[in-house]
């Protein structure tokens, strides 16, 4: 009560409570700080305040700056790390800590602490981010005042005491501001940007510390960016940036400089070696960037570089740096990508002059071959020798190989893996086209992640276990294995022994998620030996993703006996039959089979599927979804009982709803899509919720009868013999989306659309006979989206009547080339509103409700 029942405030009193370890401080702060309940703003924004108060001093700077982003803005961790060391927010300690460490603390310290909320760490990128509350955010701008100011359209916020702003579509070149002492200007993504507009900012703001021009369109920077002598921090990442200026050399304090994605940049300035301050380069994801230069290994405070590119043509790479450049740099950490190994001809202690072993504090390592040099190909044992050399630091966490070119690995993969690297979590081997043999992986206890791809001449994976160890791969939870065309079986084997303490050896314990796909020759049901696996140790599987294995006729007995299963995906497989025992599969939440052209029927088993909320069944030509194994009537009576959605695309053996279907208690969302030999339909479905009828290429017209009362949804698409709307969409009265598309022989919208008064969305999408609206419409009083595109008729219609029909707002038609829309007004609801491509326009009363106007490609406007 006291909290106002807003989550977040609980939270927040939460976290403060934390740390008060007796009775009395609780109640001295519900009698003397915790306000009394109220709903209102200022009351709840009291109550967070505290929170704030409650920090210490170099926590409030780093959490006002916090305002800069916009709202619902999703925070990267590291961009915020970067950012406060850079306006140097970061308290140094009395250790030698790196300050990125301090300010990761800093960051975990507001998260804990409820600043931050909606923490999550991206599968793609591995990038943590996380968002503000709507009310933090608030807070922050509060407490910034004018410090930190988001800049829109004017400058009005602006003054002489403003420090940090950043800058959403205020024009350039810049008004005079009153702010020459600002420290941080921050581009959002996606501004126009030229060198021009650049230069007179170089000459206004001098004492910048933070320049981000990110995801921004500037090609070049200009030569004045000298000027900027306090500037630490300059993100050009992903900005279409082709060169940088020699003048750069000159930023002697620069930190951070980040050119990531960068596609067009071809080199890096020859005098890099001169910002002796660098701590971080950042040059992942350069296409052209062809190779790094000489004397990088000179800047010894670097402490990320993710990337090490080394040319592939040295006759044209001049001044390259070569991988003795990374001797010196083992303060280096986070990730570090090297590139364009297999074009190296070196000799063997060039590589082993890279020191990678001394890079302690490196948490992710990939090496990529790209391809090998045709003149002096680097394969066979000299190539393993070369990677010897390569060996990672034993704190390594993730390993990735791409494009290795030798047949197997050196020893301090192959013998003494665990001792070498203890720590690996994730480990991939990506396009090693020669490569025979793996790794022996089930010996580390720590790895979560194994990755294995188009290894074109693996046939056997022997991954081993530790004699330690109570289980092989004790700790993996994700197994992906792609496009190994010579794979032959699995290692699922209940027969690994016992191991030292004479403990039977168990088998991927904790494996959740299993990928498996494009493995011409993979058979699942038998070991190498060809013997059927009787494997029985997958317990904790939970999603199974099979695609494009011919050999699959069946499924496997251990897959059948994953009786935790919740997902399974079978796409593009031999698939004859589902096993009967599918039933087992009491967890199951989500099926789907795809392209399964030997599959034919369902077994009766599927009906005790319990768990099942989600079925698709897709192009599968053999397959009747109506019938079991013995041609009989499926009778799903009582079953299923929590399906909610059923999916059916193009299923040319189906000829009408299946009997099980029309049972279903608790369907919600029925698909159906490409039925070529759909009979016409009377069955009642009382309970669906959402209906999406689509491409009935033969022009049979769906009827349903029963009013629908729970449809919520329709979709009707590329129905050919439709003329008007059948009447069992305007008898849904609780419909409140309609997207019609391709339909072309709709001529009208029928005046009783005025019955559906819960419509909220009506899309309508190249309906090119369509000539008119009713007037009816106009009292469909729920609307809030409407939207009409590609309707060539009514085009001309509004031409002929000075389209005085369509005064019900929203989206005129997209491409009324020879439309002359004269006048539109809107109604009294919010609609959302975009006119497109129409030769002229009129624009007649507008409501106060408008909220925003789009008004694209017009040849001449008239305002009124």
């Amino acid at each position: 009560r006291r909290c106002s029942g807003v989550p977040l405030v609980v939270r927040t009193v939460g976290s403060l409570l934390f740390s008060k370890k007796t009775k009395a401080e609780w109640l001295h702060f519900k009698d003397y700080k915790l306000p009394e309940a109220s709903r209102s703003e200022e009351e709840i924004m009291s109550v967070l305040r505290l929170s704030y108060n409650n920090l210490p001093s170099h926590l409030k700077r780093c959490f006002a700056f916090c305002s800069l982003f916009p709202k619902d803005h999703k925070i990267d961790k590291q961009t915020f790390v970067d950012l406060w060391v850079a306006e140097g927010f970061i308290k140094p300690s009395n250790t030698s800590e790196p300050l990125e460490d301090i300010a990761h603390e800093y960051f975990m310290n507001l998260l804990s602490s409820n600043f931050f909320q909606d923490f999550e760490k991206s599968p793609l990128t591995k990038g943590e981010t996380c968002k503000m509350h709507d009310l933090m955010h608030d807070l922050a701008c509060l407490v910034a005042r004018n410090e930190c100011c988001v800049v829109g359209n004017d400058t009005k916020s602006i003054d002489a005491r403003t420090r940090h702003i950043s800058v959403g579509d205020l024009p350039l070149p810049f008004p005079h501001l009153e702010a020459s002492r600002l420290r941080t200007l921050i581009f959002l993504k996606g501004r126009m940007i030229s060198e021009e507009d650049l230069h007179p900012l170089m000459q206004s703001f001098k004492k910048l510390h933070v320049l981000d021009l990110h995801d921004t369109s500037v090609k070049k920077l200009p030569r004045s960016i000298c000027e900027l002598k306090y500037l630490t921090y300059l993100d050009l990442s992903y900005s279409m940036l082709n060169r940088l200026p020699n003048s750069i050399m000159k930023l002697q304090n620069l930190q951070m400089l980040n050119v990531d994605g960068c596609r067009y940049l071809e080199e890096l300035p020859r005098g890099i070696t001169k910002l002796v301050s660098l701590r971080n380069l950042g040059i992942k994801d350069c296409k052209r960037l062809s190779y790094v230069p000489c004397g990088l290994g000179q800047l010894s405070s670097l402490h990320r570089l993710n990337c090490f590119i080394l040319p592939k043509d040295k006759a044209r790479a001049k001044n390259y740096g070569k991988l003795e450049e990374l001797c010196g740099l083992n303060n280096i950490r986070g990730s570090l990508c090297i590139e364009n190994l297999g074009h190296v001809t070196d000799t063997i202690e060039e590589y082993k002059a890279a020191n990678l072993t001394g890079k302690q504090s490196l948490e992710s390592l990939e090496l990529e071959w790209g391809g090998f040099n045709t003149d002096d190909a680097v394969i066979g044992t000299r190539n393993e020798a070369l990677l010897d050399g390569l060996q990672p630091p034993s704190n390594l966490r993730e390993l990735t190989i791409t494009g290795y070119e030798g047949e197997s690995f050196p020893r301090w993969m192959m013998d003494s893996l665990v001792s070498s690297l203890p720590n690996l979590v994730e480990v991939e081997f990506k396009d090693c086209r020669r490569c025979k043999r793996l790794s022996p992986l089930g010996q580390l206890p720590h790895l979560k992640s194994l990755q294995i791809s188009r290894l074109a001449e693996l046939e056997y994976l022997e991954f081993g276990h530790s004699s330690t160890l109570a289980a092989s791969f004790p700790s993996l939870l994700k197994l992906g294995i792609f496009n190994c065309k010579k794979l032959k079986a699995m290692p699922l084997t209940s027969h690994l022994g016992d191991n030292i303490f004479g403990q039977r050896v168990r088998h991927l314990p904790n494996l959740v998620d299993l990928s498996i796909k494009q493995c011409d020759e993979l058979d699942l049901c038998k070991d190498e030996s060809g013997d059927i696996l009787d494997f029985q140790g997958l317990q904790s599987l939970r999603d199974v993703q099979i695609r494009e294995l011919p050999k699959l006729a069946y499924l496997p007995q251990w897959l059948v006996q994953a009786s935790n299963l919740e997902h399974l995906e079978i796409l593009n497989c031999g698939l004859k039959a589902l096993p009967e025992q599918i039933e087992a599969f009491q967890s199951l939440q989500r099926l789907t089979i795809s392209l399964c052209h030997s599959l034919t029927s369902l077994p009766k088993g599927m009906r005790r599927l319990a768990s099942l909320i989600d079925l698709v069944f897709s192009n599968c030509n053999e397959l009747d979804i109506s019938k079991d194994e013995s041609g009989n009537i499926l009778d799903f009576h009582g079953g299923l009982p929590s399906l909610r959605s059923v999916s059916i695309l193009f299923l040319p053996k189906l000829t009408s709803l299946p009997q099980w279907l029309l049972q279903l208690r608790s369907l919600e969302s029925l698909l159906i899509y490409d039925f070529l030999n759909f009979k016409a339909l009377s069955e009642q479905i009382e309970k669906c919720e959402e209906l999406d009828i689509s491409k009935d290429q033969s022009g049979n017209i769906l009827h349903f009868q029963g009013g629908l009362p729970s449809l919520h949804s329709v979709t009707i698409g590329n129905l050919p013999k439709l003329t008007s709307l059948p009447q069992w969409i305007l008898q849904a009265r609780n419909l409140e989306r309609l997207l019609i598309w391709h339909c072309r022989n709709l001529k009208d919208i029928p005046e009783q659309i005025e019955a559906l008064q819960s419509l909220q969305i009506l899309d309508i999408l190249g309906c090119s006979s369509l000539t008119s609206f009713p007037e009816a419409m106009r009292r469909l009083t729920s609307l809030t989206y409407l939207k009409i595109q590609d309707c060539g008729e009514l085009g001309k219609s509004c031409k002929r009547q000075s389209c005085r029909s369509p005064k019900i707002g929203g989206q005129v038609p997209k491409r009324c080339r020879q439309g002359l829309v004269q006048d539109i007004s809107y109604p009294a609801h919010k609609v959302d509103k975009g006119i497109y491509q129409c030769y002229m326009i009129r624009l007649g009363h507008m409501d106060r409700s408008l909220k925003g106007l789009d008004i694209t490609l017009f040849l001449k406007m008239f305002e009124k």
